[in-house]
């Protein structure tokens, strides 16, 4: 769960994915608020077709690989790490594309992840 301090001010959010190829792209964005919350939902639940359908309109600063591994071992601060090979970095709805898609988006409830919030390939 995030506390009401990481909704307010903020938690940054680090997407990984491979492509085809397995080259790996990276995505930080710092998330507040219902969009935080929305995706904390989607790394505790696995929801692999959501992060297909949303990530791209979310997820906009790509940074290097040692950009990522810098903050997710910058000490003292917290980040939410997701990662999965279940999903293609080419394979994310950019904005119509959405729209042709006809996935739904349950709000089934959140099981407790691992206290690291490392978001695996689970």
């Amino acid at each position: 769960m995030l506390s009401k301090d990481e909704l307010a001010n903020g938690r940054p959010f680090i997407l990984k994915l491979w492509d085809a190829q397995g080259k790996s792209t990276q995505w930080v964005e710092t998330l507040r608020g219902d969009v935080a919350r929305r995706w904390f939902q989607i790394y505790s639940t696995s929801n692999w077709d959501a992060l297909r359908l949303e990530a791209a309109d979310t997820f906009h600063r790509e940074v290097s690989e040692a950009e990522s591994e810098s903050m997710r071992s910058r000490r003292g601060q917290r980040c939410v790490f997701i990662h999965t090979r279940s999903v293609r970095s080419d394979e994310l709805a950019r904005g119509s594309d959405r729209a042709t898609l006809a996935l739904p988006f349950p709000c089934a409830a959140q099981r407790t992840p691992a206290p690291c919030f490392d978001g695996g390939s689970r």
